[in-house]
């Protein structure tokens, strides 16, 4: 039998043993051999019945290295949802992946798939000859375009649409995963902290990233390039009247779980027209006003 003393004894090992296990991994957060051997000390005196040992806190460690150990080689994330909250709190229950987009408020089975171009008809039968669609190329480079100039009728196909910088639009109910152009958008992160970030027209972009604990910071390239794609040189993008955008660093913070990462991106209350600042200025010059929003960006580790 073990006496009192000798439980003493042993508890006083096993809790100098996490604590060293502890001091080392403080000093180097990203090294999962050091995450592992804090895990395994604490589960020591854990399960030695030491005072101020939790099974919770155990969990919380445990969770921490799976999330390490899945950088020890290259992991591939896939974009698999966007989650949309009004309310502009992506902490409150209210989100939600599909809308209608011919009308926001219909649910799925009031949603009719298609929209008339000239706006002639709300539906099929009303709409003049030829102008109802159920896809169309939205010519989004054009911020002050007014009936067929808003599109470009020559692009048919989803990639004669991206040849000339315009967005592939579907009338009717659909992912906010689509309507954002991340479907089939994919995040590649390496063991030396760089990795990828590839849009679902496989344009790809560099970047590093950082994790501690269940938090992980992406810092995003992104190239130099003209408003609109097409144009390449900085002199044709201004010849046009396009503004060109310099290259920069964008900084995003997320979440991630040893199967997914969570990135949470918003909006603050505006006016469709950023000249008016209040609501009440925005709504008297017939603009919309936006609410504030709050989306969640999910991508599942492959």
């Amino acid at each position: 039998m073990i006496g009192c003393e000798d439980e003493k004894l042993d508890c006083n090992a096993l809790i100098a043993a996490s604590n060293d296990a502890y001091l080392a991994y403080l000093a180097d957060l990203d090294n999962p051999a050091l995450c592992n051997t804090n895990a395994t000390a604490y589960k020591a005196a854990l399960d030695g019945g030491c005072t101020g040992y939790t099974a919770a806190e155990d969990s919380l460690m445990q969770e921490a290295c799976n999330i390490l150990n899945t950088f020890t080689t290259t992991s591939t994330y896939l974009a698999t949802s966007v989650i949309h909250h009004i309310g502009g709190d992506c902490s409150v229950d209210d989100g939600y992946e599909n809308v209608c987009t011919t009308t926001y408020t219909l649910t799925e089975s009031e949603c009719i798939e298609g929209e008339c171009i000239d706006g002639s008809g709300d539906d099929e039968e009303s709409c003049a000859d030829g102008l109802w669609s159920i896809y169309a190329c939205e010519n989004n480079n054009n911020d002050d375009c007014e009936g067929f100039d808003c599109y470009h009728s020559e692009a048919t196909t989803e990639a004669a649409c991206d040849a000339l910088g315009g967005d592939w639009a579907h009338y009717g109910w659909t992912s906010f995963l689509k309507m954002y152009g991340m479907s089939g958008a994919s995040m590649t992160l390496n063991a030396d902290l760089s990795g990828t970030l590839c849009q679902g027209n496989d344009e790809c972009g560099s970047l590093t990233w950082s994790a501690v604990e269940s938090a992980i910071t992406f810092l995003i390239a992104n190239p130099a390039e003209c408003s609109n794609e097409i144009y390449t040189t900085q002199t044709e993008c201004e010849g046009n009247n396009y503004a060109w955008e310099e290259a920069s660093v964008e900084e995003l913070e997320c979440t991630i779980s040893s199967t997914a990462i969570n990135c949470e991106m918003g909006s603050s209350a505006e006016c469709s027209n950023s000249i008016y600042e209040t609501q009440a200025e925005c709504v008297e010059n017939e603009h919309h006003w936006n609410e504030p929003t709050c989306s969640e960006l999910i991508f599942t580790l492959q």
